[in-house]
């Protein structure tokens, strides 16, 4: 289920995010380089949040995906869309299959800005 899921995330931003390249994470994100000239959306699967939501025994499964942002620009330059725009895409192509839980800036290496937003899928079980 986890990586259907991963897929279906990909594949939505793919749909959406035009020249931007957009993938599953690398098994080794440590080796990953900017190569694309956009930037890059990487999707990876976080983890679960378990919590008992009936009094019939439901439990509500959460399952966490973060998608993370590697762009040059932050705002629209030429035809390029910056990463103020991709988040923005993001959050629209993923609207009635993700919650966006929260959507931050997490650094700033050899020219590339890195954003990341925490999604959460529900499945009831």
């Amino acid at each position: 289920m986890i990586a259907e899921i991963e897929l279906e995330i990909v594949e939505k931003l793919k749909a959406k995010m035009g020249a931007v390249h957009v993938e599953a994470f690398p098994d080794s994100p440590k080796d990953y380089n900017l190569m694309h000239n956009n930037g890059a959306v990487l999707v990876a699967y976080k983890g679960r949040v378990v919590e008992e939501v009936t009094d019939c025994g439901l439990e509500s499964n959460e399952l966490e995906f973060v998608v993370s942002f590697l762009f040059r620009n932050l705002r629209k330059r030429d035809a390029h869309q910056g990463v103020y725009g991709a988040l923005e895409i993001a959050q629209a192509s993923l609207k009635g299959f993700a919650k966006l839980h929260s959507e931050k800036f997490t650094d700033f290496n050899n020219g590339v800005w890195e954003y990341a937003q925490l999604y959460r899928v529900n499945k009831i079980g």
